[in-house]
């Protein structure tokens, strides 16, 4: 696997954290700009990295646009159904007492 490039992903994540924590607490920073721009800075890094391990992975196989989306929405919709539901229980359970 390409580990520093993980490794850049997980630098992104962590600007775009800074990036929000420096937006809830922007009375106790000097510049609250700076630290909400270094967040955009890791979103856009993100982003850059996304299509580069897409790239990578989809370049050394034969793979047509059907049987990638397909691939796609398999591995990531059971995931998202089940935090969907889970959110909505929790939702209803905060609601109602």
């Amino acid at each position: 696997m390409l580990y520093s490039v993980q490794y850049m992903r997980a630098i992104a994540a962590l600007l775009v954290v800074i990036g929000h924590a420096a937006w809830k607490g922007e009375q106790y920073s000097y510049d609250p700009l700076f630290w909400f721009q270094i967040g955009g800075s890791g979103v856009d890094l993100f982003f850059i990295i996304s299509g580069y391990i897409m790239c990578y992975t989809v370049d050394k196989k034969k793979i047509n646009l059907f049987n990638f989306i397909k691939a796609r929405i398999v591995r990531i919709m059971p995931l998202y159904w089940i935090l969907t539901s889970l959110a909505l229980i929790a939702f209803y359970c905060l609601l109602s007492g």
